[in-house]
C-alpha cells in the first residue's frame, strides 16, 4: 500500500467513531413524570423529570390547545442538575404542551416536548 491509500484507509477507520461521538454528548430524559401524548384524569400540580447526565434547564413553557402560553410561575436554577421539578398553575380540561430546554456542560443544547391532555370527571 502507498501513502495515499493508507492516509485514506485511516481516515475511513476513524469516520464512523467520529460521526457516533455527538451522540454520547447528547443529554436525555430518562424519567418524566408526565408521560408523552398522555391522557390523564387530575391535573398535576408540576411537572418533574430526570436527565441522563448533569444540565441547566435553559427555558421551560407551557402552551394550551389554542396556542396560547400558560404563565408559568418558575424560574429556571442556574446551576446544573439531574433532576427538575416545575411547579404548575391550575390547568384545566384540555391539551397542554410543555416545552424545554437544557443545555449540557459541553454545550450540546437538546429541546425537548410533552404533549398531554387532561380530562377530569
Amino acid at each position: 500500500m502507498n501513502a495515499k491509500t493508507l492516509s485514506l484507509a485511516a481516515v475511513l477507520a476513524l469516520l464512523p467513531a467520529s460521526m457516533a461521538m455527538p451522540a454520547f454528548a447528547h443529554t436525555k430524559v430518562t424519567k418524566s413524570s408526565i408521560e408523552n401524548e398522555s391522557t390523564l384524569a387530575t391535573a398535576p400540580d408540576k411537572f418533574s423529570f430526570t436527565l441522563d447526565s448533569e444540565a441547566t434547564l435553559a427555558s421551560i413553557g407551557l402552551i394550551d390547545a389554542k396556542g396560547k402560553d400558560v404563565a408559568l410561575h418558575y424560574t429556571p436554577p442556574k446551576t446544573p442538575a439531574l433532576q427538575f421539578d416545575v411547579p404548575l398553575p391550575h390547568l384545566g380540561n384540555g391539551f397542554y404542551m410543555l416545552t424545554f430546554k437544557t443545555l449540557a456542560r459541553d454545550g450540546h443544547v437538546m429541546n425537548s416536548m410533552v404533549h398531554f391532555t387532561i380530562k377530569a370527571a
